[in-house]
């Protein structure tokens, strides 16, 4: 989609052991494929803004692994990507549906089905 793309940036809640984890994972795996990745934390809803912000001044593209924390602030994200016209690949598709370009994720009416 973005064969331009050099700079990958990774957000995800510093509390979210799940969440982190996916974010190691992106950052070992960011650089074979030909990404520089930087990651940024927040801590809660109420930094997403200001750490957005700073983030999508800084890389070509965004990743957000499954976060509850950043899904439930997903448009404040959006709106600060939209600003600088950085696409955000989120790993939820109910995240594209909030302003997310596109993901090759799970289905949460699925899971929860198969569940």
């Amino acid at each position: 989609i973005m064969p331009d793309a050099k700079t990958l940036g990774v957000i995800a809640t510093s509390s979210d052991d799940s969440a982190q984890t996916q974010a190691k994972m992106v950052a070992k795996i960011g650089p074979k494929e030909g990404f520089t990745v930087k990651r940024y934390a927040i801590s809660s809803t109420n930094d997403l803004n200001q750490v957005a912000t700073q983030m999508v001044s800084q890389v070509d593209a965004v990743f957000v692994p499954t976060d509850n924390t950043v899904a439930s602030a997903m448009q404040t994200l959006v709106a600060a990507a939209n600003a600088r016209k950085v696409p955000i690949f989120p790993t939820v598709d109910t995240m594209v549906k909030q302003g997310g370009v596109a993901t090759i994720g799970l289905n949460q009416f699925d899971l929860g089905v198969e569940t």
